[in-house]
C-alpha cells in the first residue's frame, strides 16, 4: 500500500512537470504500446538541461568555489551533452521533411539496444533507422543493425533503411 501512494505522488508531480510546466516530457520506445510502462523522461529545455546535468548535479563544487575542477568536469562530459542534442536535431529535420508517420528513439528494458532515430512511414511501409555520433569514426553499421533486429520484428513487412550520422552529415540536411 505504502509503495502505491509514493507511486502516485511521483507520477502525479511527473504530470503536473510534463502537462501544467512543459519543463519534461514523457518518451516511449518506438513501437511500444500505448500502455506500456517503458518509458523515460527527457527535461525539453536546454538551458534547464544543461542546468540539471552540470550546475545543479555539482553544486557543491560551486560552493566550495572549486570553479577549475567543475570546468574539467564540464569538458570531460560535453561531448555525451552535445551528441543528445545532435540527435534532437536529426530529429527536427526528418520532421521537417514531413515523410514519415512517426519519429522517435527505440531502447529495450533495462537501456539495451539503443537506437538513435527510428523514423517509420505507415503508408509506404518503410523505416528508417539511423545511430548518430559526433565522430565519423564513432559509427558502427554491424553494431545497429544488430541492435534493430527486436524492433524490426515488429515492422517485418516494412522496407528497412539503415543511416550513420554525424556532424558532418548536417550539410547535407541543411540549406
Amino acid at each position: 500500500m505504502k509503495t502505491d501512494v509514493l507511486t502516485l505522488i511521483q507520477t502525479g508531480h511527473l504530470a503536473r512537470l510534463e502537462n501544467d510546466y512543459n519543463i519534461i516530457k514523457s518518451i516511449k520506445p518506438m513501437g511500444s504500446k500505448i500502455n506500456a510502462k517503458v518509458q523515460k523522461y527527457e527535461i525539453v529545455d536546454n538551458f534547464l538541461a544543461f542546468w540539471f546535468r552540470f550546475i545543479y548535479k555539482y553544486q557543491s563544487l560551486i560552493e566550495a568555489e572549486n570553479f577549475d575542477r567543475l570546468k574539467t568536469i564540464v569538458f570531460r562530459d560535453i561531448n555525451t551533452f552535445k551528441g543528445k542534442f545532435l540527435e534532437k536535431f536529426f530529429i527536427e529535420l526528418f520532421k521537417e521533411q514531413k515523410q514519415y508517420t512517426a519519429i522517435g528513439s527505440y531502447w529495450e528494458r533495462g537501456n539495451k539496444n539503443e537506437i538513435d532515430i527510428v523514423a517509420v512511414d505507415d503508408w509506404e511501409k518503410k523505416i528508417l533507422i539511423c545511430e548518430v555520433k559526433l565522430q565519423e569514426k564513432r559509427l558502427n553499421l554491424g553494431e545497429l543493425v544488430t541492435k534493430s533486429e527486436k524492433l524490426l520484428q515488429k515492422y517485418s513487412d516494412y522496407d528497412v533503411e539503415y543511416r550513420l550520422l554525424s556532424v558532418k552529415d548536417l550539410k547535407n540536411y541543411c540549406n
